[in-house]
């Protein structure tokens, strides 16, 4: 589940989709297969959406999509051999056979085209877990593991870096805050809030981190195998962190 030196909205996206599955912890799940999921990315995306607004006209819309796509799939194909620190402007530059001068006009790094893959990726399955209103957290991590087998540069945006999982978990914490509370109605409205913060840090640094090591073996295990443990341990790490502060009826109800 990447230090991003300058992880501005990535961790965000990635903590949007993982809101989904973290909100469906109080929900029990069932022994069932995972659910079909249909996953459909590309390397474009984010630049179509402002194209009929742009001033300049669809002919330099067009010209803009086609440089940022030349950078991004040649920063894909660099990464495939070395890390992204190692990456500088001159070689992706050469890759993508542009001027740096062109480079510029709309990135500051390798890092900038980096984050907008990501932020791609990440929406993508943020969209996905938008349609699974009904499903359980295990239904949710199948579908976060069959994206990230299926496609390439999602695996490259988890496993790029380091030190991503405290930073994700972080963030996931900041933004679910509300949602979280709100799954779990008012058992928890007398729980400290270090507490709350405590546990569901440590839940969503295990969660996060599993899937990193899932892409960095290989991504041989089977999904439904480490969906099955990555629900299991999240379940059980949220409630036996919270259960001693729980009322007792409570607690027996979650």
């Amino acid at each position: 589940m990447v230090v991003f030196v300058r992880f501005r909205t990535v961790g965000l996206g990635f903590a949007q989709y993982l809101i989904c599955a973290f909100c469906s912890l109080a929900r029990p799940t069932s022994k069932r297969s995972c659910m079909a999921v249909s996953i459909g990315t590309s390397l474009k995306g984010s630049n179509d959406k402002s194209s009929s607004t742009n001033a300049a006209g669809p002919r330099e819309d067009r010209r803009v999509r086609r440089t940022k796509q030349a950078l991004r799939s040649s920063l894909v194909r660099l990464m495939r051999n070395k890390s992204l620190s190692d990456i500088t402007t001159s070689e992706l530059c050469r890759a993508a056979d542009l001027n740096r001068n062109t480079f510029y006009a709309h990135y500051k790094s390798p890092m900038d085209v980096f984050e907008e893959i990501a932020d791609e990726y990440f929406e993508t399955i943020s969209a996905l877990m938008r349609d699974l209103d009904t499903a359980s957290l295990f239904d949710v991590t199948c579908a976060i593991l069959q994206a990230t087998k299926s496609n390439r540069v999602f695996a490259l945006v988890l496993t790029q870096g380091a030190g991503s999982s405290s930073d994700l978990a972080r963030r996931l914490w900041g933004v679910s805050r509300e949602h979280w509370f709100d799954v779990w109605d008012n058992k928890a409205a007398r729980i400290p809030e270090y507490v709350k913060e405590r546990v569901f840090t440590f839940a969503a640094n295990g969660y996060t981190a599993s899937l990193i090591a899932w892409v960095l073996s290989g991504m041989h295990e089977d999904i439904e195998d480490l969906a099955r443990t990555m629900t299991d341990m999240s379940i059980a790490a949220i409630r036996a962190g919270l259960q001693r502060h729980m009322p007792s009826n409570s607690t027996q109800s979650a």
